[in-house]
């Protein structure tokens, strides 16, 4: 796991012993709402269901002082309250038919009669202004939210019309009748009844179908110690996503001591792409085994099960779908091995930073493949990137290993990771391939006439020394077929060139020897060059290559170019092209200069023929930034190019050569340079930027590639703190030098402020010109590179007690002013037991993300939800919450509290309030519907 800061990191180990609630954030002024207690004719039993109505804007009272619960309801009026607990969308619904709704409730019982939870008495009267009874509202509320069960009822009051939704309302507790022998079902029912009835139908929490059936396990990938991805074969319905989100807990992890009734990880959040194909999984302690475990292994197998619903012990659950057991968290990836340079290095990829063992060439035994060991073959080991450590190369020694050939590395133990992670056994096995025979083959690119007797030949490879020669298999031949004599063949320091020294002719009586202007023939004989790294790759024969003769004249112009190098394009080359062939000389001498200042070649033999141009008026100097000591070029700049007097002799075999006088030109920078990060920029819980030293290119950018701090909450309110990866938890776009980062849906935020970490893998993005990245921590970024304008806010909270309450933030916080009560006095929970301010207000001693509060009296009822109730935020001016930047928070409310479980059954589950309600309270004679209304 990346590193993350000191506050952070107790968070997550303080969040990893309990479950955090997370909650729906709300806008700072949403309406306050009434309290039952403002009514002087609410009983205490009705207190919470009425509030419940309140708060969340179903119905008012009928007036200032009267909430009416002995009243019954009109048809019209229970449909505009269930209406609106159900938050229809009320919008383009087509109108319903009825001509007997009233204009202020069209919209409501259009919608509803559009989604078929209701009908009327007719096609063309729905009965509106008649009372409605608790039979019809039974078969309302199943159907509205799909309600079903089976429950032991011995009512004698309920035709098989009604039978299944009472019977679904008993076994979802809703009610449980008048009494044991009456439900009711023609008995108008109260405003006090229905307010008890839509209260308790918002507590629960899952329906009893489970439609997560059919479902299969494709493959799992662990993103880090507490995260998965787990990929199905076929996408999942929008319903079996919500099913498995809102529980949060369906995703077990067991290891082959275990089974999915007694693993002892288990899902804590489950979050789907939108595909509904792939969810990512935040895993936690299974709290139903005695074992404590919150993190993967590595090296264990283990098998990932999706498993029924269960409740809170796994022991009931039962698996619909399993993975094949394999080791999901590996450590240290077997490395991938290259090719590297010009063919002579190879450079091994891990995938985490490495300790120095790595460099050893001593760690690491190659064996051919009759499983002969070779010796001798690394040296100069050296990290490729020296800030990520992840990429060790080494030089290839000359004439150990033969081109074309497969051999087996394998690694010492003691190559791991700097974090310990280290390689199994298998994975310390690992493959090396050489070129083939035809790409180590060296080849014969350039031959030039150098004087008048010598003829040079560059190859495109470096080769090895010059052995056995027969000079009677090499020639020199004019346009007349006259052969010369070669005398000598000298391979050249730079290890390309091979230079053919020529006896002159006699012609008659006299020496003659290469003449200026004429063409030769130069023919090579097979095998003659041979690599210097693979022996066994030799040149082929060459024939007849036609080499020109220059004539004597004074080199008067060039031109220069900056240009990538072959495969490392965060290295250039300089190519200088002459107006006409010629030597450098001893005295050569180049400088490149800009507003910046000048550097001069360090060493004029580094100046080489080129081997990609057969005309041999092209010359380069390989690594600019080795050869002229640290210079770098850069896009975007205009450099001068001076080539100092007598740095190159003009090609004549009968003068005195003439050499150049000074010249220069100018010519354009190159990007070699990859992007580098300038800063990074947390904006808020919903926004991160990063800005980049240049404009950056994330065409094949994944979201996979990032890693955000942060925090997942799944639908049932459960929250974690997590590392953010992956298209369904985050969503990249670019701008010129800028990367922004934002969640990919409401249930993500951000760690705000200096505990927010961003990761960027490297060779994930590039710059215009192709350069890629090298691996980005925002952990190594200087503190004045680090921006925080976000203020903290609230991302989840739970209740602790009866009388406390912890709120979850998304960073450290503290208060301004050590006052505890004043801190308090800006807290408030609306909806719960009791509305209540809190009494005290501090920073919790595990974790200053996390501030504990207390009221002073009892507020919540052990292990209830409270969906509906909301906490409060507004800062007073002496006791402020903010973050240790100094950033205030906002005023905010949440909504939705709930608490941890309890093994006693809440006072809600015990008899319903209305089963025995007083007689003055039961629907007068004259009130009740028709034996056999239709709803």
């Amino acid at each position: 796991m990346a590193y993350q800061p000191k506050s952070y990191r107790k968070f997550v180990a303080t969040a990893a012993t309990a479950t955090l609630v997370a909650t729906a954030v709300t806008p700072a002024f949403a309406a306050e709402t009434g309290a039952a207690t403002d009514f002087t004719d609410v009983p205490e039993r009705y207190l919470t269901a009425v509030d419940y109505l309140l708060e969340n804007q179903i119905t008012n009272g009928i007036t200032d002082t009267q909430y009416g619960t002995v009243q019954s309801i009109k048809r019209v009026d229970a449909a505009v309250m269930i209406a609106k607990a159900l938050k229809l969308d009320l919008s383009d619904r087509p109108a319903s038919g009825f001509s007997d709704v009233p204009d202020r409730a069209a919209v409501y019982v259009n919608a509803l009669k559009e989604e078929g939870i209701i009908n009327g008495k007719t096609t063309t009267s729905f009965g509106a202004a008649d009372n409605i009874t608790r039979g019809e509202i039974a078969l309302i509320l199943a159907n509205a939210y799909n309600l079903s069960g089976d429950a032991d009822v011995k009512f004698t009051d309920v035709s098989s019309r009604y039978a299944e939704a009472v019977e679904a309302l008993v076994a979802n507790k809703v009610t449980e009748g008048k009494t044991a022998t009456s439900f009711g079902t023609a008995d108008a029912i109260t405003r006090g009844e229905f307010a008890i009835f839509l209260h308790r139908i918002s507590q629960i929490d899952t329906p009893d179908e489970d439609p997560v059936t059919n479902a299969a396990i494709s493959s799992v990938t662990a993103i880090n110690e507490t995260q998965l991805e787990v990929t199905f074969k076929t996408a999942l319905t929008d319903e079996q996503v919500d099913f498995i989100e809102e529980a949060g807990n369906r995703i077990v992890v067991f290891d082959s001591s275990e089974t999915a009734q007694t693993a002892n990880l288990v899902s804590t959040v489950v979050s789907f792409s939108d595909d509904n194909k792939t969810a990512t999984v935040v895993l936690g302690d299974n709290e139903s085994t005695d074992e404590v475990e919150t993190e993967l292994v590595e090296g264990r197998a283990y098998t990932v099960a999706l498993v029924s619903q269960y409740g809170t012990d796994t022991a009931l659950a039962e698996v619909e779908a399993k993975s094949a057991s394999t080791v999901l968290l590996k450590g240290l990836e077997v490395p991938d091995v290259e090719l590297a340079g010009d063919e002579d290095t190879f450079v091994f990829n891990f995938d985490e930073e490495m300790t120095e063992e790595a460099l050893d060439e001593a760690n690491y035994t190659v064996y051919d493949k009759n499983n002969v060991e070779v010796e001798g073959v690394f040296a100069n080991g050296e990290f490729v990137n020296a800030t990520s450590n992840d990429a060790v190369e080494f030089d290839i020694n000359p004439d150990v290993l033969e081109a074309g050939q497969t051999y087996k590395v394998v690694i010492d133990a003691a190559v791991e990771a700097k974090d310990g992670s280290q390689l199994t056994t298998a994975q310390r096995t690992v493959t090396l391939k050489t070129p083939t025979l035809a790409e180590a083959k060296p080849k014969a690119s350039v031959a030039r006439v150098v004087d008048q007797e010598t003829i040079v030949v560059t190859f495109d490879k470096e080769l090895a020394e010059l052995q056995g020669l027969n000079l009677n298999q090499f020639s020199v031949t004019q346009a007349d077929g006259r052969e010369f004599d070669v005398t000598d063949v000298v391979l050249a320091d730079n290890g390309r060139d091979v230079t053919l020294t020529v006896a002159p002719l006699e012609v008659n009586g006299e020496e003659q020897y290469l003449r200026d202007g004429r063409t030769y023939k130069v023919s090579l004989p097979a095998g003659l060059a041979v690599n210097e790294t693979f022996t066994n790759a030799t040149s082929d024969a060459v024939n007849d290559k036609s080499v020109v003769a220059a004539n004597n004249a004074e080199v008067t112009d060039f031109s220069a170019k900056f240009v990538r190098q072959t495969g490392e394009k965060d290295a250039a080359d300089l190519l200088i092209t002459l107006n006409q062939p010629a030597n450098v000389t001893d005295a050569a001498d180049i400088t490149i200069e800009n507003l910046d200042g000048s550097s001069s070649l360090v060493d004029p033999a580094s100046i080489e023929v080129y081997e990609g141009d057969s005309t041999g008026k092209t010359f380069i100097v390989r690594d600019v930034e080795t050869a002229f000591d640290g210079f770098v070029p850069e896009a975007g700049d205009t450099y001068k190019i001076t080539l100092a007097e007598g740095s190159f002799n003009s090609v004549t075999t009968t003068a005195t050569p003439n050499t150049n006088d000074e010249l220069d030109i100018t010519l354009n920078g190159l990007d070699i340079s990859a992007p580098e990060v300038d800063s990074v920029t947390v904006n808020s819980a919903e926004k991160v930027t990063v800005e980049f030293n240049e404009a950056i290119n994330v065409s094949n950018l994944e979201e996979s590639d990032i890693q955000v701090t942060g925090f997942i909450k799944s639908v049932n309110g459960s929250v974690a703190p997590a590392l953010l990866t992956g298209s369904n938890l985050i969503k990249v776009s670019a701008a010129g030098d800028t990367l922004t980062i934002t969640p990919a849906s409401d249930a993500v935020k951000f760690t705000t402020g200096a505990d927010l970490t961003v990761e960027i893998a490297e060779d994930s993005l590039t710059d215009v010109n192709g350069i890629e990245n090298a691996a980005f921590d925002s952990a190594d970024l200087d503190a004045s590179d680090f921006n925080d304008k976000a203020a903290p806010v609230i991302v989840g909270t739970q209740i602790t007690g009866t009388d406390s309450l912890a709120v979850v933030y998304s960073e450290a916080v503290r208060f301004e002013d050590a006052n505890t009560a004043t801190a308090g006095a800006q807290y408030s929970v609306s909806g719960a037991l009791r509305n209540a301010a809190a009494t005290s207000a501090e920073v919790d001693a595990t974790s200053d993300y996390i501030v504990t509060l207390t009221f002073g009296q009892d507020v919540f009822e052990a292990g209830k939800v409270y969906a509906a109730a909301t906490l409060t935020y507004r800062s007073n001016t002496t006791s402020a919450l903010e973050d240790l930047e100094d950033i205030r928070q906002a005023s905010q409310t949440v909504k939705g509290l709930s608490g941890v479980a309890s093994a006693e059954a809440p006072a809600d589950e015990q008899a319903p309030a209305d089963e025995q309600a007083p007689a003055d309270e039961q629907a007068p004679a004259d009130e009740q519907a028709p034996a056999n209304p239709e709803v």
